[in-house]
């Protein structure tokens, strides 16, 4: 009979440095920590660049702007404003003056506001050219409004 020989293999060297399932958790919770790290870094940028746009447009596009007087109101919302004065001059001297209620303008709208004003012209110069300018049917005033 053939005589069976079992061929051995030599076994892997052995070093010092055997891993354990305990070491292969380690690394994993590692990873997975790395990974949280690294995403809550991408989600601060994102916010902190989010704010940087907020307070760009803010400061830009919403900024309020002080609508003038006869125009639009310039401004991406409503403009509430306190009561104010108009002043009404004639060649310097003013000949009348009326209380603006308080009010709100609607966004980029124009608010038109009826008043009645008496002129009084006792303040005059009796040099000024008023009673020419009213036979013309022309008067020039000028008007002064704050707000």
């Amino acid at each position: 009979m053939a005589e069976k020989t079992h061929q051995a293999y030599p076994a892997a060297p052995t070093n010092e440095y055997t891993r354990s399932d305990g070491e292969s958790l380690v690394s994993e919770d590692e990873l997975k920590r790395k990974k949280r790290i690294k995403l809550f870094t991408y989600i601060g940028i994102f916010i902190v660049f989010q704010i940087m746009v907020m307070t760009v447009f803010g400061l830009t596009v919403m900024k309020v702007k002080t609508p003038k007087i006869r125009t639009k109101n310039t401004n991406w919302g409503p403009y509430k404003f306190d009561a104010g004065s108009a002043t009404f001059l004639y060649q310097g001297v003013t000949v009348g003056q009326v209380a603006i209620p308080k009010s709100k303008a609607g966004m980029r709208s124009t608010k038109k506001i009826n008043v009645k004003v008496s002129v009084n012209t006792n303040a005059l110069p009796s040099s000024s050219t008023l009673e020419s300018e009213l036979n013309s049917e022309v008067l020039t005033l000028t008007n002064q409004v704050q707000l």
